[in-house]
Protein backbone atom coordinates (compact mmCIF):
# COMPACT_ATOMS: atom_id res chain seq x y z
CA UNK A 1 0.00 0.00 0.00
CA UNK A 2 1.32 3.45 -0.90
CA UNK A 3 -0.07 5.19 2.20
CA UNK A 4 2.98 6.03 4.26
CA UNK A 5 3.33 7.55 7.70
CA UNK A 6 1.54 10.90 7.99
CA UNK A 7 -0.66 10.00 5.03
CA UNK A 8 -3.82 10.75 7.01
CA UNK A 9 -2.53 14.16 8.04
CA UNK A 10 -1.57 14.92 4.43
CA UNK A 11 -5.04 13.86 3.24
CA UNK A 12 -6.65 16.08 5.87
CA UNK A 13 -4.50 18.98 4.65
CA UNK A 14 -5.79 18.49 1.10
CA UNK A 15 -2.52 17.16 -0.35
CA UNK A 16 -3.32 16.03 -3.91
CA UNK A 17 -0.41 13.56 -4.01
CA UNK A 18 -1.61 11.95 -0.78
CA UNK A 19 -5.07 11.56 -2.32
CA UNK A 20 -3.55 9.91 -5.42
CA UNK A 21 -1.61 7.50 -3.18
CA UNK A 22 -4.75 6.71 -1.18
CA UNK A 23 -6.88 6.23 -4.30
CA UNK A 24 -4.31 3.97 -5.97
CA UNK A 25 -3.89 1.94 -2.80
CA UNK A 26 -7.59 1.37 -2.16
CA UNK A 27 -9.66 1.78 -5.33
CA UNK A 28 -9.42 -1.82 -6.59
CA UNK A 29 -10.24 -3.30 -3.18
CA UNK A 30 -13.12 -0.93 -2.52
CA UNK A 31 -14.57 -1.47 -5.99
CA UNK A 32 -14.37 -5.29 -5.65
CA UNK A 33 -16.00 -4.98 -2.24
CA UNK A 34 -18.81 -2.88 -3.78
CA UNK A 35 -19.24 -5.27 -6.72
CA UNK A 36 -19.77 -8.22 -4.39
CA UNK A 37 -22.55 -6.36 -2.61
CA UNK A 38 -24.52 -5.05 -5.56
CA UNK A 39 -26.39 -6.49 -8.51
CA UNK A 40 -25.31 -4.07 -11.24
CA UNK A 41 -22.18 -2.21 -12.26
CA UNK A 42 -23.82 1.20 -11.86
CA UNK A 43 -24.80 0.31 -8.29
CA UNK A 44 -21.25 -0.83 -7.56
CA UNK A 45 -19.87 2.43 -8.92
CA UNK A 46 -22.29 4.48 -6.79
CA UNK A 47 -21.47 2.44 -3.70
CA UNK A 48 -17.74 2.77 -4.37
CA UNK A 49 -18.11 6.55 -4.65
CA UNK A 50 -20.15 6.69 -1.46
CA UNK A 51 -17.47 4.70 0.37
CA UNK A 52 -14.71 7.05 -0.78
CA UNK A 53 -16.81 10.07 0.22
CA UNK A 54 -17.45 8.57 3.66
CA UNK A 55 -13.80 7.66 4.23
CA UNK A 56 -12.60 11.12 3.21
CA UNK A 57 -15.26 12.83 5.36
CA UNK A 58 -14.32 10.65 8.35
CA UNK A 59 -10.53 10.97 8.14
CA UNK A 60 -10.27 12.84 11.43
CA UNK A 61 -11.30 9.58 13.14
CA UNK A 62 -8.76 7.45 11.24
CA UNK A 63 -6.13 5.61 13.29
CA UNK A 64 -2.62 7.00 13.50
CA UNK A 65 0.40 5.03 14.66
CA UNK A 66 3.52 5.99 16.53
CA UNK A 67 6.84 6.63 14.82
CA UNK A 68 8.55 3.37 13.95
CA UNK A 69 5.29 1.48 13.51
CA UNK A 70 4.58 2.26 9.84
CA UNK A 71 3.53 -1.32 9.03
CA UNK A 72 1.15 -1.49 11.96
CA UNK A 73 -0.19 1.97 11.08
CA UNK A 74 -0.88 0.92 7.48
CA UNK A 75 -2.67 -2.24 8.64
CA UNK A 76 -4.77 -0.31 11.15
CA UNK A 77 -5.68 2.25 8.48
CA UNK A 78 -6.62 -0.49 5.99
CA UNK A 79 -8.84 -2.16 8.63
CA UNK A 80 -10.44 1.19 9.39
CA UNK A 81 -11.15 1.81 5.67
CA UNK A 82 -12.72 -1.65 5.40
CA UNK A 83 -14.86 -0.93 8.44
CA UNK A 84 -16.06 2.32 6.88
CA UNK A 85 -16.80 0.46 3.63
CA UNK A 86 -18.85 -2.14 5.50
CA UNK A 87 -20.80 0.56 7.34
CA UNK A 88 -21.61 2.45 4.13
CA UNK A 89 -22.55 -0.75 2.31
CA UNK A 90 -24.89 -1.83 5.10
CA UNK A 91 -26.71 1.51 4.90
CA UNK A 92 -26.84 1.90 1.11
CA UNK A 93 -26.84 -1.38 -0.80
CA UNK A 94 -28.46 -4.75 -0.23
CA UNK A 95 -26.14 -7.71 -0.26
CA UNK A 96 -26.31 -9.52 -3.59
CA UNK A 97 -27.92 -12.93 -3.21
CA UNK A 98 -25.81 -15.78 -4.48
CA UNK A 99 -26.64 -19.44 -4.84
CA UNK A 100 -24.88 -20.05 -1.53
CA UNK A 101 -26.92 -17.44 0.34
CA UNK A 102 -30.20 -17.57 -1.57
CA UNK A 103 -31.00 -21.19 -0.74
CA UNK A 104 -30.23 -22.90 2.55
CA UNK A 105 -27.76 -25.72 2.52
CA UNK A 106 -29.77 -28.87 3.28
CA UNK A 107 -26.83 -30.45 5.12
CA UNK A 108 -26.79 -27.53 7.58
CA UNK A 109 -30.55 -27.12 7.95
CA UNK A 110 -30.64 -29.58 10.83
CA UNK A 111 -28.51 -27.29 12.95
CA UNK A 112 -31.44 -24.88 13.22
CA UNK A 113 -34.17 -27.46 13.75
CA UNK A 114 -35.89 -27.78 17.11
Amino acid sequence: MAMERNGVERLLAGDAEAFEDFYEAFFARIYRFAERRTAARAEAERLCGAIFEDVLASLSAAPRGDAGEAGAEREAFARWVLGRAMAVASRRAPVRATAATATPDASRAGAFAD
